[in-house]
């Protein structure tokens, strides 16, 4: 199993007899490897994770934890993208009805959103649809939520967690000069931002209770999820699991977590 870990009872038992002489009925191949703890199950996506950043985040996450950084002067942000899609493909239906299932949209509706969390709370939000660029950046992200929401809530001192794509770059210096203070998230490391777990709810939200079905509904079901199901719990809770992942980051030397 090993050695081919898509490998069917079937085809173990084939092997078992062609390289062995063992002869085993399918069942017995299927109760011995429920035995030895082999379990179908579908694969979970790993992001790939490049040397060369490697040991920046051990870097970052030693550095982290032998501070005893606690988070408390951190908002975390990040941008998505979220589809309207037909999320469910099964459901209940009597015996004699038909579950049928709408084809997919070959364009659905995207809506682009930028956020951010901290111990506060759930932080600013932006919807917004086409391409951010570093003008669209500094003007709806950096002046009318960031630096709003800064004097507000860190009225002395906070670190802004981005990443390091372009745009930020680009608007570093302004950044800076309106008082943001931008600290870099190590590069491939969405394990090390929490706001992708918030991501993750808000998908299940919409997915699982607001169901939205047109454009409307959707921008309607993210405002609702950031307001109403995005507790300072939820987020304290999120950013505190961090701790739980720096020690694996040093354990795996930098590579991907899945955490």
């Amino acid at each position: 199993m090993r050695e081919d870990d898509e490998r069917t009872a079937a085809q173990v038992q084939r092997l078992l007899l062609s390289e062995h002489g063992i002869s085993a009925c399918k069942g017995l191949v299927l109760k011995v490897r429920r035995a030895l703890g082999w379990q179908w199950q579908r694969a979970k996506f790993s992001p790939m994770t490049r040397e060369v950043n490697k040991q920046k985040r051990v870097t970052h996450a030693k550095l982290w934890l032998e501070t005893g950084e606690n988070f408390h002067h951190m908002l975390f942000t990040d941008e998505s993208t979220i589809s309207l899609v037909r999320f469910n493909t099964m459901a209940f239906r009597k015996k004699k009805d038909t579950c049928l299932l709408s084809r997919s949209q070959n364009n659905p509706v995207k809506i682009h959103v930028w956020g951010g969390i901290s111990k506060f709370g759930p932080g600013p939000l932006v919807l917004f649809e086409g391409i951010m660029d570093a003008a669209f950046f500094k003007e709806h992200i950096v002046t009318n939520a960031l630096v709003p929401y800064l004097k507000q809530v860190y009225p002395d001192r906070c670190c802004v967690m981005m990443d390091n794509d372009p745009k930020h770059s680009c608007a570093a210096p302004f950044m800076a000069s309106n008082g943001v203070n931008w600290l870099r998230t190590p590069p491939e490391s969405p394990d090390m931002n929490p706001v992708e777990m918030v991501w993750a709810h808000l998908k299940g939200y919409l997915k699982r209770v607001h169901k939205p079905t047109n454009k409307a509904e959707l921008i309607d079901g993210i405002l609702k999820f950031w307001r109403d199901f995005l507790t300072i719990k939820i987020c304290c809770d999120t950013i505190d699991h961090i701790k739980k992942v720096l020690p694996v980051v040093i354990e795996r030397n930098g590579a991907a977590t899945n955490m």
